[in-house]
Protein backbone atom coordinates (compact mmCIF):
# COMPACT_ATOMS: atom_id res chain seq x y z
CA UNK A 1 0.00 0.00 0.00
CA UNK A 2 1.57 3.90 -0.75
CA UNK A 3 -0.38 6.09 1.56
CA UNK A 4 0.41 9.73 -0.37
CA UNK A 5 -0.64 12.54 2.13
CA UNK A 6 -0.84 10.05 5.14
CA UNK A 7 -1.70 12.10 8.21
CA UNK A 8 -1.87 10.61 10.88
CA UNK A 9 -1.88 7.47 9.18
CA UNK A 10 -5.59 6.17 9.33
CA UNK A 11 -5.68 4.95 5.82
CA UNK A 12 -2.52 2.70 5.56
CA UNK A 13 -3.11 1.79 9.79
CA UNK A 14 -6.47 0.07 8.64
CA UNK A 15 -4.89 -1.50 5.98
CA UNK A 16 -2.42 -3.18 8.07
CA UNK A 17 -5.31 -4.44 10.52
CA UNK A 18 -6.62 -5.56 7.30
CA UNK A 19 -3.72 -7.66 6.13
CA UNK A 20 -1.52 -5.90 4.22
CA UNK A 21 1.95 -6.90 5.10
CA UNK A 22 3.88 -3.62 3.90
CA UNK A 23 2.70 0.31 3.82
CA UNK A 24 4.82 3.34 2.74
CA UNK A 25 3.29 6.16 4.55
CA UNK A 26 4.44 9.53 2.94
CA UNK A 27 3.82 12.95 4.77
CA UNK A 28 6.30 15.63 5.86
CA UNK A 29 3.98 18.15 8.05
CA UNK A 30 5.81 17.92 11.23
CA UNK A 31 3.24 17.98 13.51
CA UNK A 32 1.11 15.31 11.75
CA UNK A 33 4.47 13.30 11.35
CA UNK A 34 4.86 13.22 15.11
CA UNK A 35 1.44 11.51 15.56
CA UNK A 36 1.80 9.26 12.89
CA UNK A 37 5.11 8.29 14.03
CA UNK A 38 3.54 7.19 17.41
CA UNK A 39 0.81 5.62 16.26
CA UNK A 40 3.03 3.00 14.34
CA UNK A 41 4.93 2.94 17.47
CA UNK A 42 1.52 2.56 19.82
CA UNK A 43 0.57 -0.01 17.67
CA UNK A 44 3.56 -2.11 17.36
CA UNK A 45 3.82 -2.45 13.70
CA UNK A 46 7.08 -0.66 12.58
CA UNK A 47 8.41 -4.02 10.53
CA UNK A 48 5.19 -3.42 8.54
CA UNK A 49 6.29 0.08 7.61
CA UNK A 50 8.28 2.59 5.40
CA UNK A 51 7.70 5.86 6.81
CA UNK A 52 8.98 8.80 4.01
CA UNK A 53 8.84 12.02 5.84
CA UNK A 54 9.48 13.96 3.05
CA UNK A 55 7.91 15.69 0.04
CA UNK A 56 6.38 13.24 -2.47
CA UNK A 57 7.72 14.53 -5.52
CA UNK A 58 10.99 14.14 -3.73
CA UNK A 59 9.88 10.28 -3.22
CA UNK A 60 9.00 9.59 -6.69
CA UNK A 61 12.36 11.17 -7.99
CA UNK A 62 13.64 8.04 -6.49
CA UNK A 63 14.52 4.68 -8.55
CA UNK A 64 11.88 2.76 -6.69
CA UNK A 65 12.02 -0.99 -7.35
CA UNK A 66 8.37 -1.41 -4.94
CA UNK A 67 5.24 -1.78 -6.75
CA UNK A 68 1.69 -1.45 -5.08
CA UNK A 69 -1.46 -2.79 -5.17
CA UNK A 70 -3.03 -0.16 -3.26
CA UNK A 71 -1.93 4.02 -3.97
CA UNK A 72 -4.42 6.13 -1.53
CA UNK A 73 -4.02 9.79 -2.01
CA UNK A 74 -5.61 12.34 0.37
CA UNK A 75 -4.11 15.55 -0.35
CA UNK A 76 -5.59 18.86 1.08
CA UNK A 77 -8.85 19.93 -0.61
CA UNK A 78 -7.65 23.05 -2.03
CA UNK A 79 -4.56 21.21 -3.18
CA UNK A 80 -4.34 20.49 -6.65
CA UNK A 81 -0.43 19.25 -7.44
CA UNK A 82 -2.20 15.79 -6.77
CA UNK A 83 -2.56 14.85 -10.66
CA UNK A 84 1.03 15.76 -11.34
CA UNK A 85 1.29 12.96 -8.80
CA UNK A 86 -1.03 10.69 -10.27
CA UNK A 87 0.56 11.01 -13.41
CA UNK A 88 3.77 10.57 -12.16
CA UNK A 89 2.85 7.18 -10.82
CA UNK A 90 1.49 6.22 -14.05
CA UNK A 91 4.46 7.16 -16.49
CA UNK A 92 6.87 5.40 -13.84
CA UNK A 93 4.40 2.31 -13.10
CA UNK A 94 5.15 1.77 -9.68
CA UNK A 95 1.92 -0.54 -9.22
CA UNK A 96 0.88 -4.09 -9.78
CA UNK A 97 -0.79 -5.38 -12.31
CA UNK A 98 -3.71 -5.75 -10.37
CA UNK A 99 -3.99 -2.62 -8.41
CA UNK A 100 -6.86 0.58 -7.22
CA UNK A 101 -5.76 3.81 -7.30
CA UNK A 102 -8.11 5.89 -4.36
CA UNK A 103 -8.57 9.19 -3.97
CA UNK A 104 -10.36 11.40 -1.60
CA UNK A 105 -11.98 14.63 -2.69
CA UNK A 106 -13.90 17.23 -1.36
CA UNK A 107 -17.64 16.53 -2.88
CA UNK A 108 -18.03 20.55 -4.04
CA UNK A 109 -14.81 20.44 -5.65
CA UNK A 110 -15.36 19.67 -9.45
CA UNK A 111 -12.43 17.58 -10.46
CA UNK A 112 -11.31 15.96 -13.67
CA UNK A 113 -9.06 13.65 -13.89
CA UNK A 114 -6.91 12.72 -16.96
CA UNK A 115 -7.54 10.05 -19.71
CA UNK A 116 -5.29 7.31 -18.44
CA UNK A 117 -7.32 6.80 -15.41
CA UNK A 118 -10.42 4.18 -15.53
CA UNK A 119 -12.93 4.87 -13.12
CA UNK A 120 -14.08 2.37 -11.39
CA UNK A 121 -16.60 3.61 -8.86
CA UNK A 122 -17.41 6.74 -7.51
CA UNK A 123 -18.82 7.22 -3.92
CA UNK A 124 -20.41 10.41 -1.83
CA UNK A 125 -19.94 10.35 1.95
CA UNK A 126 -21.64 13.33 3.61
CA UNK A 127 -18.59 16.31 2.59
CA UNK A 128 -16.31 13.83 1.01
CA UNK A 129 -16.04 12.34 -2.79
CA UNK A 130 -14.16 8.70 -3.06
CA UNK A 131 -12.59 8.05 -6.40
CA UNK A 132 -11.48 4.62 -7.15
CA UNK A 133 -9.83 4.14 -10.18
CA UNK A 134 -7.49 1.90 -12.25
CA UNK A 135 -4.60 3.09 -14.75
CA UNK A 136 -4.82 1.95 -17.67
CA UNK A 137 -2.19 -0.20 -19.67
Amino acid sequence: VLDVYSGIGSFGLEAISRGASKVTFIENYLKTLFILKKNIANLSISSNVELMAEDVFRFLKRNLKSKFEIIFLDPPFNDKTFHKILRIIYKKQIYNKQHVVIVHREVKMKEKFEDYLDPIIIKNYGRSRIYFFKFLG
